[in-house]
């Protein structure tokens, strides 16, 4: 059993998340679910390490916007703001999604 993608192919299918129609728990599931895969599978450690790096030379008195496209639960936002108050960073957050 390989543990590898196979990369080769491309799905050319509309994904699930793509479907502006889902609703009610199947889309609070599947955004549930997709929070999980981005705690375990290192997304929001990739994403809080960019955010660090990006604010590591930048003064702290200063206000920063991020903006967060298909934010689904908001989950990356909270750890960013998170974040922002250990460091002492000013933050300003912003979540869009369908």
């Amino acid at each position: 059993m390989s543990f590898f993608i196979d990369t080769t192919y491309r799905s050319n299918d509309t994904e699930l998340m793509d479907d502006f129609s889902m609703e009610g728990d199947l889309l609070r599931d599947t955004l549930d679910k997709l929070g999980s895969i981005n705690k375990w599978l290192g997304g929001n450690k990739i994403t809080i390490d960019g955010v660090e790096k990006l604010l590591e030379n930048q003064p702290k008195d200063k206000q920063y916007t991020i903006i967060d496209l298909g934010c689904g639960h908001g989950d990356i936002l909270r750890l960013i703001a998170e974040f922002g108050r250990k460091k002492g960073y000013t933050l300003k957050l912003r979540g869009i999604d369908a």
